[in-house]
């Protein structure tokens, strides 16, 4: 088990490092400073915009949840394509892994939806949740179809987190 798990770890980091970092050709620019630009930076930073800093708290919330959603759903991937040894009882133990990392992001999705007055947040975290909702209705109809059914939801789930959720999306915002 620890033998995935570090680097499916590693790779989650790696993408949520990209999701949310500059674009790569800024950060260079950003790490040697030309001289008009140093001349410059006494000048004070722009203000972010009002959307994304409004947003951003809850964003950085969920991220925890988000990427262990996506970190379960990659092991069972590769558990399902011989990436990792398991067999079906590796399988299974992930599957419940997966349950559980989705029921815990829908709960703090639902909790949004619960607490906030901001008509666009709450519909974004609803919508969420009904992805969510359908998400873990897939992975019960697949009962132990673990390479089947379950394999299919299980991809379904880690490309649906790697498009990003509407909440999320608000951020980018």
């Amino acid at each position: 088990m620890r033998r995935f798990t570090l680097p499916l770890a590693l790779t989650a980091v790696l993408f949520a490092a990209a999701a949310c970092g500059t674009p790569a050709d800024t950060t260079e620019a950003q790490a040697t400073p030309s001289a008009a630009a140093a001349a410059t930076s006494a000048a004070p930073a722009p203000s972010p915009s009002p959307t994304g800093s409004k947003y951003q708290v809850v964003c950085d919330g969920l991220k925890t949840q988000v990427l262990e959603v996506f970190t379960v759903s990659g092991a069972y991937d590769g558990l399902v394509k011989g990436v990792y040894q398991g067999g079906d009882a590796g399988k299974k133990a992930a599957l419940a892994e997966l349950k559980k990392a989705l029921t815990d992001y829908r709960d703090a999705l639902a909790a949004i939806v619960d607490g906030t007055t901001d008509d666009t947040l709450g519909k974004a975290a609803k919508a969420d949740v009904a992805k969510v909702n359908g998400w873990l209705a897939d992975l019960k109809a697949a009962g132990t179809d673990y390479d089947g059914k379950a394999a299919k939801s299980a991809g379904k789930i880690l490309t649906g987190v790697l498009g990003g959720s509407a909440v999320l999306g608000l951020c980018k915002a």
